[in-house]
């Protein structure tokens, strides 16, 4: 058991232990920046850094701008792996310059053949020439343009927020602030859903986006409850998709009758067809069927009346008895045939001349 003076002491001595090892560490951490300094120890210098450095960050290469953000992406790019480095002014611009290809490559050594002879470019003077070269001023008002007149139109929540931020940086001075971006964000914004954000006054602009993104939802699943509650019956809930009448003309050809004549109670499904009409009204269409005959008539007062009788009553039809047209078989004053024979020894019809 430790005794009651090193128990009081031991804090102090692990706290002087804790201050060594910190003091160690700085030592070898000193001595591994001295020799990658090739023995310099001078610490306020800070160490450069070498070509094999940038290459490390694996930099992109640039040839052509297909697009007018190409140039300006790989500036950005290139400027992004400067950040991991300890580089100078002007070695960024010397090792930007050996990452250009093609026709970027050839415009570099024009512009570099008109400085003056020694003169050391910086980083932000090559960005100045690289973009005023790459990218017009032309070219980025066109740009502004497209950006403040972005609208959402037929684009998701997401695609139009990719659509906004790709033009954003065309038009700094119109989201350099949040208050800006997320005024700019909702301008475009289409009425309906726009009209759902308006409480969303306060926040940072992702919390426009996020908001923005579930009330389009909200609105989505709206609009397919609506959907499904105003669709029509399917076809094979209609009655009248079921079967449809087809007749068969005396010359063998079929009809189909239209499906809005078929449910409007023809006269086929109320009144019995005339006895000695029967066979024939089968083989005609059902159109002339139901201009044949209407329902019996009978004069008020008088049972035995006879319905007024058209002009043309039967048609072109020729009577079963004679053969004549004009009337029917029940009307015929010739004397009466056989009714044993078929059809196929019935009278051949009068031929009018």
């Amino acid at each position: 058991m430790l005794s009651p003076h090193w128990q009081k002491s031991s804090p102090q001595v692990i706290n002087r232990q804790q201050n060594e090892a910190e003091l160690l560490r700085q030592l070898v951490e000193n001595t591994s920046n001295l020799g990658g300094r090739g023995g310099n120890r001078n610490n306020n210098q800070p160490r450069q850094c070498t070509y094999s450095d940038f290459l490390g960050t694996h930099p992109p290469t640039f040839e052509r701008a297909r697009e007018p953000l190409d140039a300006d992406h790989w500036l950005r790019q290139t400027e992004s792996k400067f950040g991991l480095l300890d580089c100078t002014e002007h070695q960024k611009v010397l090792f930007a310059a050996q990452q250009l290809q093609g026709s970027a490559s050839a415009w570099w050594a024009n512009y570099e053949a008109t400085l003056p002879a020694g003169r050391r470019l910086e980083w932000n003077e090559f960005k100045t020439a690289f973009r005023a070269h790459f990218i017009p001023a032309a070219l980025m008002q066109r740009k502004l343009q497209e950006f403040t007149d972005l609208k959402q139109g037929g684009r998701n929540v997401l695609q139009y927020s990719e659509a906004f931020n790709h033009l954003a940086q065309y038009a700094s001075e119109y989201v350099n602030t949040e208050e800006k971006k997320r005024y700019a964000f909702l301008r475009g914004m289409n009425a309906k859903l726009k009209e759902r954000l308006t409480w969303q006054q306060t926040g940072t602009y992702n919390d426009l986006v996020n908001a923005a993104i579930v009330q389009e939802g909200a609105m989505r699943q709206v609009e397919e409850e609506d959907r499904k509650r105003k669709a029509p019956a399917s076809a094979s809930e209609t009655p009248q998709a079921k079967h449809r009448l087809v007749f068969t003309s005396p010359t063998g050809q079929r009809y189909r009758t239209p499906l809005r004549q078929q449910f409007q109670r023809p006269y086929a499904q109320n009144y019995p067809r005339p006895p000695q009409q029967q066979n024939l009204l089968s083989r005609v269409p059902y159109q002339q069927q139901s201009n044949q005959y209407r329902a019996p008539y009978q004069q008020q007062g008088n049972p035995n009346a006879r319905a007024p009788q058209p002009a043309d009553r039967g048609g072109n039809y020729p009577c079963y008895n004679c053969g004549r047209t004009g009337h029917f078989a029940k009307n015929c004053t010739a004397p009466r045939r056989n009714n044993n024979n078929n059809i196929n020894q019935r009278p051949k019809p009068e031929q009018k001349m």
